[in-house]
This record gives C-alpha cells, sequence and structure tokens, in this order.
C-alpha cells in the first residue's frame, strides 16, 4: 500500500501523541504510592488524579470539535502539544505544596492532549477513509511502545535525580506535540464538493462554447445573405452575447451563493451536533444495536484499562516485588500489548477479524490472568499475567477504535466521535475512582483486583450475546449502507 504524504503526516501525528499519552498515564503507577504518603491522601483521591489527565482528554472533545470548526487544526494541535508540556512542567516546580496543584496541573495537561486526540483522529479517518481500521491499528502499537518504555524511565529518573526533575523530562517530550500540529495535513477538503464543483465548472464552458458557436453559424449565414443586414446582426450578436453573459453570471452566482449557505449550514450543524453528542448516540443506539453493543462493551474497557495502567506496579509491590523489579510488570505487559497490536493489523488486513477473534478471546484472556494473580505472587507468575492482560487489553482496545465508525452512521460520525469520547472520559475518570476507593475500603490490592476479574466476566457475557445476534459491524451493514442512502438515518428513520 502506496502511503500519500497527507496520510504519512496523519500517522506520525497520532503515532506521537498515543505514545505520550498512554505511556505517561502508565508510568503513574511508579509513583502511586509516593504520592499518596506525600500528600496523605487516599488512594481513590490519587487514582481520581492520575486518571484525571485520561479523562480530560476525552471529556474536552466536544469543544475541540468546535475548536476544529473555527480554528485551524495545526493551530488547535500547537496550541494543545503547549498546553501537555505545561502541566508536567507545572508539577515540577510544584510537587511539594497543596494537592489541589496536581490536579489543576494534569487537567491542564488533559486539556493538552484532548485538542491533540480529536484533531488527529479527525485527520486520520478523512486521509484513510476505507482504510481507517488498518491505519488505527497501527498507531495504536504506539501505546505499548510508550507503556514499555516510560514506567522506567520514570523510576530511573526518580532513583537517580529525583521526582522532579522526572516530571521536567516528561514535560518537554510532551512539548513535542505540538510537532505534530506540523504534522497535521494542512486544510480539510470534501472530495464530494471538489467533484460537484467541477463537473459544474466544465458543464458552464460547454455550454458557453456551444453557444458560440451557433452565434457563429448564424453570423456566417447571414452574412452571405445581405451585407445591409449585417449591421443588425451584429448589434442583435452583442445584445445576445451580454445576454447570455449576464444569464451565465446570474447562474454561477445563484450557484456560488447556494454553495456557500450549504458550507454554512453543515458547519452550523456539526457545531451543533458537537455538543449534543450524549443525545446523538442514544439516537444511534436505537438505530445501531451493534453501536449499543460497543458502548457497553467500551465502558468496561475503559474501567479496566485505567486500573491496569495506574495500579498493576503498585500491585506487584503489594505482592512483595521491589519497586525495581515491579516496574518490569509494566515493560512486558507493553511488549505483549505491542504484539496484540501487530496481530490485529494482520487480521485487519487481511480481512480476517471477527467477534471470536477480536473481543471474546482477548476478553477472556484478561479474565484469566486476573483470576491468576489472586493466587501466586511470584514474578513469574506476575510477568505471565502482565502479558496476558497487556495482550488482551491491547487486542479490545484497537477493534472497539477500530470498529467504531461502521458501528455508527457516516452523517453523524463526527458527533458520534465526540459523544463516545465524552463516555470514554467518565468512565476512564470511575476507573481510577472505583478501583482506588476498593483499595482504601477493603485495604487489599487483591480485592481490587478481583473485582476487575468480575468486570471482565461481565464484558465477556455480552460479548457472548453479541455473537448471536445480527448486529455485526461492516462497512456494507453500517456506516457505509447510511453513506449510500445520502440520510441522517439516525434521526430520518
Amino acid at each position: 500500500m502506496n502511503l500519500t504524504l497527507r496520510q504519512c503526516q496523519a500517522l506520525v501525528a497520532r503515532c506521537l501523541y498515543k505514545f505520550l499519552l498512554i505511556g505517561t498515564l502508565k508510568a503513574y503507577g511508579v509513583i502511586l504510592e509516593e504520592t499518596v504518603n506525600r500528600f496523605q491522601a487516599q488512594h481513590y483521591v490519587i487514582g481520581c488524579a492520575f486518571s484525571l489527565q485520561t479523562g480530560i482528554d476525552f471529556l474536552i472533545a466536544p469543544l475541540a470539535g468546535v475548536f476544529d470548526q473555527r480554528v485551524h487544526p495545526r493551530i488547535v494541535a500547537l496550541i494543545g502539544g503547549f498546553l501537555a508540556g505545561l502541566g508536567f512542567i507545572g508539577r515540577a516546580f510544584g510537587l511539594s505544596r497543596e494537592l489541589w496543584i496536581l490536579f489543576v496541573c494534569l487537567s491542564v495537561s488533559g486539556v493538552g492532549f484532548g485538542l491533540v486526540d480529536v484533531i488527529t483522529v479527525i485527520s486520520l479517518k478523512e486521509t484513510f477513509d476505507s482504510t481507517y481500521p488498518t491505519a488505527y491499528s497501527v498507531t495504536l502499537l504506539s501505546s505499548y511502545i510508550g507503556i514499555a518504555v516510560m514506567p522506567p524511565l520514570l523510576e530511573y529518573l526518580q532513583r537517580e535525580y529525583g521526582e522532579h526533575i522526572g516530571m521536567c523530562v516528561f514535560g518537554v517530550l510532551s512539548w513535542t506535540l505540538m510537532l505534530s500540529g506540523l504534522f497535521t495535513p494542512s486544510g480539510k477538503t470534501d472530495s464530494k464538493d471538489e467533484i460537484e464543483m467541477t463537473e459544474l465548472e466544465l458543464l458552464q464552458i460547454e455550454k458557453m462554447g456551444n453557444d458560440s458557436t451557433q452565434g457563429k453559424q448564424k453570423q456566417g449565414a447571414e452574412h452571405e445573405g445581405s451585407s445591409s443586414e449585417t449591421s443588425d446582426f451584429e448589434d442583435y450578436t452583442e445584445e445576445s452575447k451580454l445576454y447570455q453573459n449576464a444569464d451565465t453570471t446570474n447562474e454561477g452566482e445563484a450557484e456560488s451563493t447556494d454553495m456557500r449557505e450549504r458550507e454554512k449550514t453543515v458547519k452550523s450543524h456539526e457545531t451543533i451536533a458537537a455538543w449534543t453528542g450524549l443525545k446523538l448516540c442514544i439516537l444511534v443506539a436505537k438505530n445501531h444495536p451493534e453501536f449499543l453493543f460497543l458502548t457497553f462493551i467500551t465502558i468496561l474497557f475503559d474501567v479496566h484499562f485505567t486500573s491496569w495502567s495506574i495500579f498493576l506496579v503498585p500491585y506487584g509491590e503489594y505482592l512483595g516485588l521491589d519497586s525495581s523489579t515491579a516496574v518490569w510488570l509494566s515493560t512486558l505487559g507493553g511488549i505483549a500489548g505491542f504484539v496484540g497490536r501487530l496481530f490485529c493489523i494482520v487480521l485487519f488486513f487481511v480481512n480476517r477479524m471477527s467477534l471470536a477473534i477480536g473481543l471474546l478471546m482477548p476478553v477472556l484472556c484478561v479474565t484469566s490472568a486476573y483470576v491468576i494473580s489472586l493466587f501466586y505472587s511470584s514474578f513469574h507468575v506476575l510477568a505471565v499475567v502482565s502479558c496476558l492482560s497487556g495482550f488482551g487489553l491491547s487486542v479490545q482496545g484497537c477493534v472497539v477504535s477500530s470498529w467504531f465508525p461502521y458501528c455508527v452512521c457516516e452523517y453523524n460520525f463526527k458527533t458520534a466521535l465526540y459523544g463516545f469520547y465524552v463516555l470514554g472520559g467518565i468512565m476512564t475518570l470511575a476507573g481510577g475512582i472505583i478501583t482506588g476507593g476498593i483499595i482504601d475500603i477493603s485495604g487489599s490490592y487483591r480485592v481490587s483486583f478481583a473485582s476487575l476479574a468480575l468486570l471482565s466476566f461481565i464484558q465477556a457475557t455480552a460479548v457472548f450475546i453479541w455473537l448471536f445476534c445480527p448486529a455485526v459491524p461492516s462497512p456494507e451493514k453500517s456506516a457505509s449502507g447510511c453513506k449510500d442512502r445520502n440520510i441522517n438515518c439516525c434521526n430520518d428513520r
């Protein structure tokens, strides 16, 4: 597959974003217990704080959608990259101060990541179109590279230089997100409008050419018949040309005005839709059952992934591993997740991805991993647990994100994406709060991971039910079908 420059730009921008967002989230597990002790806070409070960055990333999606319509995408991405790094720098100089500073800094980073997020995912969808699932799977490889690299990096920086240096380094790395603004395609074009405009111009040129030819033929015939009528004919021809030009000008102005009104209406609808994403998600769920299944599974996935990212390394420490050893659980999980992404890319490329392979199998892997961790505490067993859970969560996340465009009509893809992001942000925050709260109440990490095993079992049950339903995501049965009818199926049915 030959990639265009615009496609390469969209890929690089999205990969850079995913590497930093997920890598830094996973690295927070290295400093969780130290942060709890420094602020004398409960685990659910710090869990909420650490999940705030990713949660705000999702929740800011509607606002980022409005900016995307009013401001150039590159400017939005540049602002987002600056804010993402600024949050880390603020933490580096405010570590020993109040807890609210931690929340503010993480929120600032979350806003920055959120601005970059929406710009890069829309750019990826518009540039790859039908090959979007494969392209998205490729970009998600960078997420698990970040999971494998960032926690050991923070652990080393913290041990050798202190946490404030680690946050400074993370801030500088996050400022590289401003490069995603340069990599974002410079403009958004609507190929359908371009084709319609070209056809209109060709028809006008052809019409003017025909009119001119007919005028010349009439002029020649009149000239041969009588020279006395030549001046009258020339006057008539001039008047005819003026009339034709005026008529053509009026038609062109009417077409231009109509197109401007249509563009204004589309932008207005997209702006309004960006603020009503949740309402639209309900309408889409009524007409697309596959979207309802996918949303429910994604809700549980967001809780799982946030808890796994923040609490896996502390879980290893709780089971008796020292911090320098426990951090390798994250690295092993990241490597297994990378393998999971490659697995998805191959299956999407050969068009062999299915519900059983893409969701049921990885969910069962995660459930098994959590159950095993309840009975064994040696490093080798926990390494297997980390690999199984990393692989399972990686495949789930890839399939859920890649199938999303095929579970919602093309007409409302962007708006449904905003609502999907808002729901994801809420559940990401819930993951840190719920898991941290269970640890505070029970005093045991094992109980929290037993709860995650139960949620994973519920998720597996939902996927199993989905296997026997006709609502299976595919371009032919959902998104493309709505696009072919050229109607808003979620409102017109």
